[in-house]
């Protein structure tokens, strides 16, 4: 198996595969890749009508996400366990959705043990019910929503452009300062929005700022999992702004993604901040994710 470093001439290819296959994570979808990629080594292999990426992390072992696409999946898992063995390798999976490891356990029975990663279970949320806000349930969100309404009345709303680009990236570097230096995770995420920013238009992504006089205090981006799903990647707002975060996540959905019945907004980490305002948001479910380590 030849792994080659992540590129955006194999966006097309990965792309395809996913539309083959059932992947609902937000983990392996290319733009997600391209995010983080300063943050870990990320390469890709083609064999068997399948994609496999695998990942490093600094000092760390390697670790694969469950082969992608429509060909022999038993084939390419036999693949890989070779190629582990060569390579001296613990073979292990993560961001196993429930399908693909009941598959794996179905193909390879007693061969892996398998482990549940609550910090990493996506959130899926009703597009309709994140546009609308109604009832008791979003009445917290509402709250935030309706003071930004009442202090801002003349904000506006506007697609993300290679017009609003230059702009956009000072707003995230003024952000930006306001972040812990030492957290790497911040740091590997600004990064990211700025290298996925310089090839906007090369990726299929859909996203918004909101401005007040004519400032962006908040923006967002995402794109189509599939034709019922969006995913949100980044979510992102000036803190002084009370209800930037609530505001940008509406419009988004509003102008982007109406036509979705579902939106991924991804992990929360085990950051308990964070756990705490993606349950307010009322998740419709969870998408599980499991660990697999060859035995």
């Amino acid at each position: 198996m030849e792994f080659n470093p992540l590129n955006l001439a194999q966006r097309n290819t990965l792309d395809s595969a996913l539309k083959a296959d059932n992947f609902i994570v937000g983990d392996v979808n290319f733009t997600n890749l391209y995010l983080w990629q300063n943050a870990r080594e990320i390469r890709l292999a083609f064999a068997g009508g399948c994609v496999v990426i695998k990942t490093t992390y600094p000092n760390q072992a390697p670790f694969y996400f469950y082969p992608i696409g429509g060909g022999d999946k038993r084939a390419v898992l036999e693949q890989l366990i070779n190629h582990a063995k060569a390579q001296r390798e613990v073979l292990e999976f993560r961001a196993l959705q429930s399908e693909h490891k009941n598959e794996l356990e179905r193909l390879f029975p007693n061969a892996f043990s398998y482990e549940a990663q609550r910090d990493r279970f996506d959130y899926v949320y009703s597009v309709a019910e994140l546009i609308n806000l109604q009832g008791k349930k979003f009445h917290k969100k509402k709250n935030h929503l309706n003071a930004f309404l009442k202090l801002y009345p003349n904000y506006s709303y506007e697609p993300i452009s290679l017009l609003n680009i230059p702009e956009l990236k000072l707003a995230l570097q003024e952000w930006h300062k306001l972040d812990d230096p030492q957290d790497l995770g911040l740091k590997h995420e600004h990064g990211g929005i700025l290298s996925v920013l310089a090839i906007y238009e090369s990726l299929p992504l859909l996203g918004g700022v909101i401005k007040i006089d004519g400032r962006i205090v908040a923006m967002s981006f995402g794109e189509k999992l599939n034709p019922t799903m969006a995913l949100i990647h980044i979510e992102k707002a000036d803190p002084s702004v009370r209800g930037g975060y609530q505001m940008i996540n509406q419009q988004l959905l509003k102008h982007a993604f109406t036509d979705c019945v579902h939106v991924n907004r991804e992990e929360d980490l085990g950051i308990e901040g964070l756990r705490q305002a993606k349950m307010g948001y009322n998740p419709v479910f969870l998408v599980e994710k499991h660990h697999a380590r060859l035995v």
